[in-house]
C-alpha cells in the first residue's frame, strides 16, 4: 500500500486490511477469522478427547514397595551403663560421662546446644575430639524436632533436651536412639559421611512409616562437613590460656 492509499484509507475511515468501513484494521473480522477445509463453522485444527493439563511445579507422586531400611525396632532403656558405653566411642570416656551426668534434663523442654558449639575462654581446651558424625548427628536429629508422633508441645524452638543418643555399632553403621518415641534404628555410616545427608529428615521419614502417620516438614539440615565444624568450635576452647 502506497503512502497516498494510507492516507486515503485514514480519511474515508476505510479498514488498512479489507478496504471497508466500520472498523479498524486490527479488529478486521476477515484478519482474525479462519475458517476449516469441512466448510463446518469450528476453527480448523485436530480434535484431541481426554487431554488433561497439569502444571509444571507438580510433584511426581513415589511409591515405595519397600522401605531401604536395615532395621527399625523398639530399644528397652533399662540397659546398665556399660553396654550403653560398649556401642559408643570408645575413646571419648569424658563424653559418655558428660551424657549420663546430664540425665536428669531428658525429658525437660528447652532449647538445645550441644556444649562443643558453645564458646567459652575459660574453660581448658579437651584433650579428645570425639566421633565428629555422632556430634553434628545428634546435634542436628535434637535441634529438628518436632517429628511426626510429637506432642503439640514440643516445637521448633523448645524440644525434649537430650532427646538423641547416636552410637557407632561397627565402621559401617550408626544407632540411633530416640529416648522420646522408644524408636531404634541404624543408619548406614556413608551416610553421615555424606555432606549433603539431611539426618533429620531420613529420621523422621522412618519414624512416620513405623507410626503410621503423615510426614510433615521438609528438616532442611544437612550433614555437611562434621569434622571441620567440630575442630573449628574445638579449637577456640581455652584459646587465650594456651
Amino acid at each position: 500500500m502506497s503512502d497516498e492509499d494510507y492516507r486515503n484509507h485514514l480519511a474515508n475511515g476505510l479498514c488498512l486490511y479489507c478496504h471497508e468501513k466500520g472498523h479498524l484494521a486490527r479488529q478486521c473480522p476477515k484478519k482474525s477469522t479462519v475458517k476449516g477445509k469441512t466448510g463446518s463453522d469450528k476453527p480448523p485444527g485436530m480434535a484431541i478427547f481426554n487431554l488433561e493439563m497439569g502444571y509444571d511445579d507438580d510433584q511426581p507422586v513415589e511409591e515405595m514397595d519397600s522401605l531401604p531400611l536395615a532395621s527399625i525396632s523398639y530399644c528397652n532403656y533399662d540397659t546398665s551403663d556399660e553396654s550403653m558405653y560398649e556401642l559408643s566411642n570408645k575413646d571419648t570416656k569424658e563424653r559418655h560421662e558428660f551424657f549420663h551426668s546430664r540425665n536428669g534434663w531428658i525429658g525437660r523442654l528447652m532449647p538445645f546446644e550441644p556444649e562443643w558449639m558453645e564458646f567459652d575462654e575459660s574453660r581448658p581446651p579437651r584433650k579428645q575430639l570425639g566421633d565428629a558424625l555422632i556430634e553434628k548427628a545428634e546435634w542436628i536429629l535434637d535441634s529438628s524436632q518436632p517429628y511426626p508422633g510429637d506432642e503439640l508441645n514440643i516445637t521448633s524452638r523448645t524440644g525434649v533436651a537430650y532427646r538423641f543418643k547416636v552410637c557407632k555399632v561397627d565402621d559401617k553403621t550408626y544407632q540411633i536412639r530416640d529416648s522420646y518415641s522408644g524408636v531404634c534404628v541404624d543408619v548406614p555410616a556413608y551416610r553421615l559421611r555424606h555432606p549433603q545427608f539431611r539426618m533429620a529428615r531420613w529420621f523422621a521419614h522412618h519414624l512416620a512409616n513405623e507410626l503410621d502417620i503423615e510426614f510433615l516438614g521438609s528438616y532442611p539440615t544437612q550433614m555437611g562437613n562434621a569434622l571441620e565444624e567440630l575442630v573449628e568450635c574445638l579449637i577456640r576452647d581455652g584459646g587465650p590460656t594456651m
